[in-house]
C-alpha cells in the first residue's frame, strides 16, 4: 500500500468533512507529518481530528447539527439493543420507521401506528418526510396504521411481541403517555417487550433553557425525568429490565451549563441515562 499517497486523500477529506473548505495551511501540515512518519491512513484522519482545529470544528458542527450525533446514537442503540420480535408495533413511526433506523432483525408483521400527515405537527406533515412502505421488503410485511397511538383498540389482549416507541412519547399529554404504557402492556403477550427511547428532561431542559424555552421541540409536551419516566413504566406493569442512555454530556452534567461539546466527547451509548441527551428503556410484560 502506498501509504504516503492514500493517507494524504483520506486526511484531505478528513478536513473537508470536518471544517469545509479552504484549510489549506492544516492539510499541508498534516501532509508534511505523513511524509515524515509515514502514517496509515487512520492515523492520518487521527491527526485531524485530534488537532486543534480538528477539534474546534467538530465542536462547530456538533453546535449547528447535533440532531445528527443524536439520530446516530439512536440508531446505535436500535441495532445493538432492542430484541428479534415478530409481530412489532411500531407507536409513532412514521417518518422515522425502526426498519430504517437500523433494526437488524426479521420481523413477520410490523404496523407503524401514527396520525394521518394532516393531523400531525406541521415539522411532521410535510410531503417529504412521509414514509414509502414496501411490503416486500426482506426484513418482513410492513404496514401503516393511521390512529391514535395511546388508543390500540385495533389489536387485541396480548398479540404483540415487540412495541417499540421512539421518541414519541414526549409528543403526548401525560395522561396520554399514561394510557399508552397501558395500552402496550395489554396488547403484548406475556414475557413481550415494550422498548422507547424519550428526551431526558433533566438535560433537555438545560438545553432549551439555554435558548429561552422550556422543552426543546414546539410539538413536546413534556420531556420526563428518568425517574418519573421508570415510575411510569413500573405503574404500568412492567418489569424494566435494561435502562441506559444515549449521548453521555459529561460536561453538562458538571457545569449545569449546556455544552456542544459533549456531543463530541461523550460516549454514544452510556450506563447511566441520567448522564445524557436522551433516555432508553427495555421493560418486559411478565408472564
Amino acid at each position: 500500500m502506498d501509504f504516503p499517497k492514500d493517507s494524504k486523500l483520506l486526511a484531505n477529506s478528513a478536513v473537508q468533512l470536518v471544517l469545509g473548505e479552504g484549510h489549506t495551511e492544516l492539510q499541508a501540515q498534516i501532509a508534511r507529518q505523513i511524509d515524515a512518519e509515514n502514517l496509515s491512513s487512520f492515523d492520518a484522519i487521527m491527526r485531524v481530528f485530534l488537532s486543534n482545529a480538528g477539534l474546534d470544528g467538530a465542536v462547530e458542527h456538533a453546535a449547528t447539527n447535533h440532531l445528527y450525533h443524536i439520530h446516530n446514537a439512536r440508531r446505535l442503540s436500535v441495532r445493538t439493543c432492542l430484541p428479534q420480535a415478530d409481530i412489532i408495533l411500531d407507536l409513532g413511526g412514521a417518518n422515522a420507521p425502526l426498519f430504517s433506523m437500523g433494526y437488524p432483525h426479521k420481523f413477520e408483521k410490523l404496523y407503524l401506528i401514527d396520525l394521518p400527515a394532516d393531523e400531525r405537527h406541521e415539522f411532521f406533515a410535510k410531503a417529504e418526510m412521509e414514509v414509502e412502505v414496501d411490503n416486500s421488503t426482506s426484513e418482513g410485511d410492513v404496514s401503516i396504521l393511521y390512529c391514535d397511538m395511546t388508543k390500540l383498540s385495533a389489536f387485541d389482549d396480548g398479540t404483540i411481541d415487540l412495541v417499540w416507541s421512539g421518541q414519541s412519547i414526549e409528543h403526548v399529554p401525560e395522561e396520554a403517555a399514561v394510557r399508552m404504557a397501558e395500552e402496550a402492556f395489554r396488547v403484548l403477550r406475556p414475557g413481550g417487550v415494550f422498548a422507547l427511547d424519550t428526551p431526558n428532561g433533566s438535560i433537555t431542559s438545560v438545553h432549551a433553557a439555554s435558548a429561552g424555552l422550556e422543552v426543546v421541540h414546539p410539538e413536546h409536551f413534556k420531556e420526563y425525568s428518568f425517574s418519573a419516566m421508570v415510575d411510569m413504566l413500573s405503574s404500568s406493569g412492567f418489569a424494566v429490565e435494561n435502562t441506559f442512555g444515549t449521548n453521555h454530556m459529561p460536561e453538562t452534567v458538571r457545569t449545569g451549563v449546556f455544552d456542544y461539546r459533549d456531543f463530541v466527547v461523550g460516549a454514544r451509548i452510556h450506563p447511566l441515562p441520567e448522564e445524557c441527551y436522551s433516555q432508553f428503556h427495555v421493560c418486559r410484560k411478565p408472564g
